[in-house]
Protein backbone atom coordinates (compact mmCIF):
# COMPACT_ATOMS: atom_id res chain seq x y z
CA UNK A 1 0.00 0.00 0.00
CA UNK A 2 1.55 3.42 -0.66
CA UNK A 3 -1.49 5.07 2.02
CA UNK A 4 -2.42 4.33 5.34
CA UNK A 5 -5.03 1.35 5.00
CA UNK A 6 -7.01 -0.29 7.18
CA UNK A 7 -7.91 -4.15 7.06
CA UNK A 8 -9.09 -7.36 9.03
CA UNK A 9 -7.29 -10.32 9.08
CA UNK A 10 -8.31 -12.57 6.82
CA UNK A 11 -6.83 -15.48 8.69
CA UNK A 12 -5.83 -16.14 12.42
CA UNK A 13 -1.85 -16.91 12.47
CA UNK A 14 1.00 -14.96 11.48
CA UNK A 15 1.10 -11.42 10.81
CA UNK A 16 3.49 -11.86 7.69
CA UNK A 17 1.46 -14.21 6.42
CA UNK A 18 -1.87 -11.97 6.88
CA UNK A 19 -0.26 -8.59 5.14
CA UNK A 20 1.02 -11.31 2.14
CA UNK A 21 -2.61 -12.41 1.95
CA UNK A 22 -4.22 -8.93 2.05
CA UNK A 23 -1.64 -7.10 -0.37
CA UNK A 24 -0.27 -10.29 -2.46
CA UNK A 25 3.08 -9.22 -1.07
CA UNK A 26 6.41 -11.27 -0.98
CA UNK A 27 7.62 -12.66 2.51
CA UNK A 28 10.32 -9.95 2.31
CA UNK A 29 8.79 -7.12 1.51
CA UNK A 30 5.57 -7.81 4.48
CA UNK A 31 8.80 -8.79 6.82
CA UNK A 32 10.40 -5.39 5.71
CA UNK A 33 7.35 -3.58 6.42
CA UNK A 34 6.57 -4.78 9.93
CA UNK A 35 10.33 -4.78 11.06
CA UNK A 36 10.04 -1.37 10.30
CA UNK A 37 7.62 0.10 12.53
CA UNK A 38 5.12 0.09 9.30
CA UNK A 39 2.05 -2.12 10.73
CA UNK A 40 -0.02 -1.59 13.95
CA UNK A 41 -2.35 -4.76 15.13
CA UNK A 42 -5.39 -3.44 17.04
CA UNK A 43 -3.73 0.13 17.36
CA UNK A 44 -0.79 -1.60 18.40
CA UNK A 45 2.64 -0.92 16.82
CA UNK A 46 4.12 -4.36 16.27
CA UNK A 47 7.73 -5.11 14.56
CA UNK A 48 7.98 -9.00 14.88
CA UNK A 49 6.63 -10.42 11.83
CA UNK A 50 5.68 -13.74 13.81
CA UNK A 51 3.27 -11.54 16.18
CA UNK A 52 0.10 -13.34 16.20
CA UNK A 53 -3.03 -12.23 14.81
CA UNK A 54 -6.72 -12.87 14.99
CA UNK A 55 -9.32 -13.85 12.35
CA UNK A 56 -11.00 -10.58 11.64
CA UNK A 57 -8.54 -8.35 13.92
CA UNK A 58 -8.08 -4.67 12.56
CA UNK A 59 -4.48 -4.39 10.93
CA UNK A 60 -3.43 -1.31 9.88
CA UNK A 61 -0.35 -0.16 7.59
CA UNK A 62 1.26 3.23 7.37
CA UNK A 63 3.98 3.96 4.68
CA UNK A 64 5.19 7.13 6.49
CA UNK A 65 5.35 5.92 10.30
CA UNK A 66 8.91 6.17 11.68
CA UNK A 67 11.54 3.42 11.85
CA UNK A 68 12.06 2.41 15.37
CA UNK A 69 15.78 1.65 14.01
CA UNK A 70 16.51 5.60 13.71
CA UNK A 71 14.89 6.69 16.93
CA UNK A 72 16.15 3.87 19.66
CA UNK A 73 19.41 3.73 21.16
CA UNK A 74 20.00 2.28 24.40
CA UNK A 75 16.97 2.01 25.27
CA UNK A 76 16.61 5.46 24.91
CA UNK A 77 13.85 6.86 22.55
CA UNK A 78 14.00 10.24 20.63
CA UNK A 79 10.87 11.95 21.50
CA UNK A 80 11.53 15.45 19.50
CA UNK A 81 14.42 16.76 18.24
CA UNK A 82 14.90 20.64 16.40
CA UNK A 83 18.11 22.77 16.06
CA UNK A 84 17.56 23.92 19.66
CA UNK A 85 16.82 20.81 21.64
CA UNK A 86 16.02 17.29 22.09
CA UNK A 87 13.95 15.18 24.12
CA UNK A 88 14.33 11.48 24.91
CA UNK A 89 12.58 9.19 26.74
CA UNK A 90 15.36 6.97 29.21
CA UNK A 91 14.71 3.74 30.46
CA UNK A 92 15.32 2.58 33.80
CA UNK A 93 18.71 1.83 34.64
CA UNK A 94 20.01 4.26 32.39
CA UNK A 95 22.56 7.19 33.56
CA UNK A 96 21.61 10.38 32.31
CA UNK A 97 25.55 11.67 32.01
CA UNK A 98 28.04 9.83 32.65
CA UNK A 99 30.34 10.77 36.09
CA UNK A 100 33.72 12.28 35.71
CA UNK A 101 35.55 9.05 36.04
CA UNK A 102 32.62 6.64 34.33
CA UNK A 103 32.62 4.89 31.02
CA UNK A 104 29.27 3.98 31.45
CA UNK A 105 26.78 4.01 29.13
CA UNK A 106 23.94 7.21 29.22
CA UNK A 107 21.36 8.97 27.71
CA UNK A 108 23.38 11.08 26.72
CA UNK A 109 25.47 9.16 24.29
CA UNK A 110 21.43 7.58 23.09
CA UNK A 111 20.82 11.45 22.29
CA UNK A 112 24.57 11.83 20.33
CA UNK A 113 23.62 9.03 18.62
CA UNK A 114 19.93 9.62 17.59
CA UNK A 115 20.45 13.77 16.96
CA UNK A 116 22.78 13.50 13.91
CA UNK A 117 24.28 17.18 12.77
CA UNK A 118 26.80 19.59 13.95
CA UNK A 119 24.58 20.44 16.73
CA UNK A 120 25.38 17.90 19.79
CA UNK A 121 23.05 17.41 22.99
CA UNK A 122 23.93 19.19 25.72
CA UNK A 123 22.90 17.97 29.49
CA UNK A 124 20.60 20.33 30.92
CA UNK A 125 18.46 18.42 34.01
CA UNK A 126 18.72 14.88 35.23
CA UNK A 127 16.37 11.92 35.89
CA UNK A 128 17.64 10.15 39.08
CA UNK A 129 19.23 6.23 37.30
CA UNK A 130 16.62 4.06 38.22
CA UNK A 131 14.17 6.66 37.19
CA UNK A 132 12.45 6.43 33.14
CA UNK A 133 11.00 9.12 31.28
CA UNK A 134 11.69 11.86 29.54
CA UNK A 135 15.09 14.06 29.46
CA UNK A 136 15.98 16.82 28.33
CA UNK A 137 18.76 18.20 26.52
CA UNK A 138 19.99 21.54 24.47
CA UNK A 139 22.09 21.47 20.99
CA UNK A 140 23.82 25.17 21.33
CA UNK A 141 25.52 27.14 23.97
CA UNK A 142 22.91 30.27 23.84
CA UNK A 143 20.11 26.93 24.23
CA UNK A 144 21.56 25.34 26.83
CA UNK A 145 21.54 29.28 28.75
CA UNK A 146 18.16 29.43 27.98
CA UNK A 147 17.17 26.31 29.24
CA UNK A 148 18.86 26.31 32.56
CA UNK A 149 17.17 29.86 33.17
CA UNK A 150 13.88 28.65 32.13
CA UNK A 151 14.37 25.74 34.84
CA UNK A 152 15.49 27.75 37.53
CA UNK A 153 12.37 30.26 36.99
CA UNK A 154 10.28 27.81 37.47
CA UNK A 155 8.62 28.01 33.36
CA UNK A 156 9.50 24.55 32.45
CA UNK A 157 7.06 22.26 34.50
CA UNK A 158 8.09 18.57 35.19
CA UNK A 159 5.29 15.98 35.98
CA UNK A 160 5.81 12.58 37.52
CA UNK A 161 3.67 9.48 38.23
CA UNK A 162 4.37 6.85 40.78
CA UNK A 163 3.51 4.25 43.07
CA UNK A 164 3.39 4.26 46.08
CA UNK A 165 2.85 1.91 49.18
CA UNK A 166 -0.26 2.52 51.33
CA UNK A 167 -3.43 4.22 50.35
CA UNK A 168 -2.52 8.00 50.64
CA UNK A 169 -5.54 9.90 52.09
CA UNK A 170 -7.12 13.16 51.04
CA UNK A 171 -6.29 14.44 47.56
CA UNK A 172 -2.79 15.98 47.91
CA UNK A 173 -0.42 18.27 49.16
CA UNK A 174 2.36 20.50 49.17
CA UNK A 175 5.72 19.02 50.78
CA UNK A 176 8.31 21.42 51.76
CA UNK A 177 12.10 21.09 53.53
CA UNK A 178 15.23 21.44 54.25
CA UNK A 179 17.48 18.84 52.60
CA UNK A 180 20.74 17.63 54.05
CA UNK A 181 23.25 15.67 52.41
CA UNK A 182 23.43 13.19 55.72
CA UNK A 183 20.10 13.01 57.52
CA UNK A 184 21.89 9.88 59.60
CA UNK A 185 23.12 6.76 58.51
CA UNK A 186 24.73 8.77 55.62
CA UNK A 187 22.02 9.14 53.81
CA UNK A 188 19.93 12.21 52.34
CA UNK A 189 16.74 13.47 53.91
CA UNK A 190 14.95 16.39 55.67
CA UNK A 191 16.87 18.45 58.87
CA UNK A 192 14.70 17.63 61.35
CA UNK A 193 11.93 19.38 62.27
CA UNK A 194 12.17 21.34 58.53
CA UNK A 195 9.59 19.08 56.75
CA UNK A 196 6.09 20.60 56.41
CA UNK A 197 2.82 19.09 54.71
CA UNK A 198 0.77 22.37 53.10
CA UNK A 199 -3.15 21.26 52.05
CA UNK A 200 -4.07 21.96 48.23
CA UNK A 201 -6.57 24.49 48.89
CA UNK A 202 -4.15 26.54 50.79
CA UNK A 203 -0.95 28.76 48.81
CA UNK A 204 2.13 27.26 48.03
CA UNK A 205 5.10 27.33 50.79
CA UNK A 206 7.79 29.98 49.99
CA UNK A 207 11.27 29.26 50.39
CA UNK A 208 12.63 30.90 53.88
CA UNK A 209 14.69 33.35 54.29
CA UNK A 210 18.93 31.66 53.77
CA UNK A 211 20.05 31.16 57.29
CA UNK A 212 22.58 33.59 58.33
CA UNK A 213 25.83 31.14 59.75
CA UNK A 214 27.47 32.68 62.85
CA UNK A 215 30.41 32.05 64.43
CA UNK A 216 28.21 29.77 67.14
CA UNK A 217 27.03 27.62 64.98
CA UNK A 218 30.04 26.78 62.45
CA UNK A 219 29.24 23.41 61.89
CA UNK A 220 25.41 24.11 60.62
CA UNK A 221 24.70 21.62 57.98
CA UNK A 222 24.71 22.93 54.54
CA UNK A 223 20.68 22.84 52.82
CA UNK A 224 19.30 22.95 49.85
CA UNK A 225 15.35 24.13 50.56
CA UNK A 226 12.92 21.45 48.23
CA UNK A 227 8.91 22.37 47.25
CA UNK A 228 6.94 18.50 45.95
CA UNK A 229 3.44 18.66 45.27
CA UNK A 230 1.55 15.51 44.43
CA UNK A 231 -1.90 14.71 43.89
CA UNK A 232 -3.98 11.47 44.42
CA UNK A 233 -4.91 9.92 41.43
CA UNK A 234 -6.07 6.66 42.26
CA UNK A 235 -6.24 4.13 45.42
CA UNK A 236 -5.79 0.49 45.29
CA UNK A 237 -5.45 -2.71 46.94
CA UNK A 238 -2.94 -0.88 49.51
CA UNK A 239 -0.99 1.12 47.04
CA UNK A 240 -1.21 4.75 45.82
CA UNK A 241 -1.11 6.20 41.96
CA UNK A 242 0.23 9.83 42.67
CA UNK A 243 1.26 12.65 39.91
CA UNK A 244 3.91 14.27 41.49
CA UNK A 245 5.11 18.13 40.62
CA UNK A 246 9.02 19.19 40.81
CA UNK A 247 9.16 23.07 41.85
CA UNK A 248 12.66 22.40 42.97
CA UNK A 249 15.14 19.65 41.18
CA UNK A 250 16.70 18.47 44.66
CA UNK A 251 18.67 14.63 44.37
CA UNK A 252 16.23 11.80 45.11
CA UNK A 253 13.62 14.76 46.14
CA UNK A 254 10.68 13.02 45.50
CA UNK A 255 11.61 9.88 46.56
CA UNK A 256 12.87 11.39 50.03
CA UNK A 257 10.09 13.44 50.55
CA UNK A 258 7.30 10.43 49.92
CA UNK A 259 9.23 8.44 52.05
CA UNK A 260 9.49 11.08 55.10
CA UNK A 261 4.95 11.05 55.23
CA UNK A 262 5.38 7.19 55.36
CA UNK A 263 4.24 6.50 51.76
CA UNK A 264 7.19 5.37 49.78
CA UNK A 265 7.30 4.57 46.02
CA UNK A 266 7.23 0.71 45.17
CA UNK A 267 10.67 -0.53 44.87
CA UNK A 268 12.68 1.96 47.10
CA UNK A 269 15.11 0.67 48.94
CA UNK A 270 17.49 3.43 50.06
CA UNK A 271 14.72 5.21 52.31
CA UNK A 272 12.59 2.35 52.98
CA UNK A 273 13.21 -1.01 53.45
CA UNK A 274 13.36 -3.23 50.18
CA UNK A 275 10.52 -5.49 49.64
CA UNK A 276 11.29 -8.58 48.22
CA UNK A 277 8.91 -9.03 44.71
CA UNK A 278 8.30 -5.72 44.04
CA UNK A 279 9.45 -4.56 40.80
CA UNK A 280 12.09 -1.64 39.91
CA UNK A 281 11.55 1.66 41.44
CA UNK A 282 7.83 2.84 40.00
CA UNK A 283 8.67 6.47 39.21
CA UNK A 284 8.14 7.96 35.67
CA UNK A 285 9.08 11.16 34.04
CA UNK A 286 5.61 11.61 32.47
CA UNK A 287 5.01 15.19 31.08
CA UNK A 288 7.11 17.90 30.48
CA UNK A 289 6.32 21.32 29.23
CA UNK A 290 8.52 24.31 28.56
CA UNK A 291 8.64 27.24 26.03
CA UNK A 292 11.27 27.13 23.48
CA UNK A 293 14.49 28.95 23.80
CA UNK A 294 14.15 30.96 20.85
CA UNK A 295 10.42 31.37 19.91
CA UNK A 296 6.75 31.84 22.53
CA UNK A 297 5.87 28.24 21.18
CA UNK A 298 4.93 26.21 24.45
CA UNK A 299 6.05 22.58 23.99
CA UNK A 300 4.45 19.77 25.25
CA UNK A 301 6.03 15.68 25.45
CA UNK A 302 3.99 12.45 27.37
CA UNK A 303 5.56 9.43 27.80
CA UNK A 304 3.17 6.35 28.56
CA UNK A 305 3.71 4.38 31.67
CA UNK A 306 6.48 1.64 31.35
CA UNK A 307 5.74 -1.90 30.19
CA UNK A 308 7.39 -3.78 33.10
CA UNK A 309 5.29 -1.61 35.54
CA UNK A 310 1.62 -1.97 33.99
CA UNK A 311 1.33 -5.19 35.23
CA UNK A 312 1.46 -4.22 38.99
CA UNK A 313 -1.97 -4.16 40.48
CA UNK A 314 -1.93 -0.39 41.91
CA UNK A 315 -1.77 1.08 38.38
CA UNK A 316 -4.69 3.13 36.64
CA UNK A 317 -5.78 2.22 33.82
CA UNK A 318 -5.69 5.70 32.69
CA UNK A 319 -1.75 5.30 32.87
CA UNK A 320 -2.12 2.97 30.59
CA UNK A 321 -1.44 2.79 26.71
CA UNK A 322 -3.68 0.19 24.19
CA UNK A 323 -0.78 -2.27 24.12
CA UNK A 324 -0.78 -2.20 28.14
CA UNK A 325 -4.45 -2.47 28.28
CA UNK A 326 -4.57 -5.03 25.65
CA UNK A 327 -1.73 -7.22 27.37
CA UNK A 328 -3.96 -6.68 30.82
CA UNK A 329 -7.75 -7.86 29.36
CA UNK A 330 -5.61 -11.15 27.70
CA UNK A 331 -4.30 -12.15 30.95
CA UNK A 332 -7.87 -11.30 32.89
CA UNK A 333 -9.80 -13.50 30.76
CA UNK A 334 -10.42 -16.96 32.10
CA UNK A 335 -8.27 -19.99 30.58
CA UNK A 336 -10.51 -22.43 28.89
CA UNK A 337 -10.12 -25.52 29.98
CA UNK A 338 -8.36 -28.13 27.60
CA UNK A 339 -11.37 -30.26 25.45
CA UNK A 340 -8.82 -32.89 24.87
CA UNK A 341 -9.37 -36.46 25.78
CA UNK A 342 -6.70 -38.53 27.33
CA UNK A 343 -6.03 -41.51 25.18
CA UNK A 344 -7.90 -44.65 26.91
CA UNK A 345 -5.74 -47.38 28.17
CA UNK A 346 -7.01 -51.09 28.70
CA UNK A 347 -6.18 -52.14 31.72
CA UNK A 348 -3.36 -54.99 31.97
CA UNK A 349 -5.26 -58.13 33.86
CA UNK A 350 -3.80 -59.31 36.91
Amino acid sequence: PTKTSDAESPIGGRLDTALRSLYQLSNKGARKLISTGKVSVSEVVCDRWETPVALGEKITVNPSAPNPAKHVALGATLVYQDTALAVLSKPAGLLSAPGHDSDEESALQAASRLCRGPRRPRVVHRLDKETSGLLLFARTIPATRQLQASIQSRQVKRVYRCLVRGEVQGEGSYLSSLLVRDAGKGKRGSRAGSLKVTKLNKAPPREPTPPIFSEDAPHQPRTQWALTRYRVIARHAGFSALEVELFTGRTHQIRIHLSEIGHPIVGEWVYAPRIKREPRLALHAARLTLPHPFSETLLEFEAPWPDELAEHKGTPSAWMSAAQLKKRSDQSRPKRASTTKRPHTAKRPH
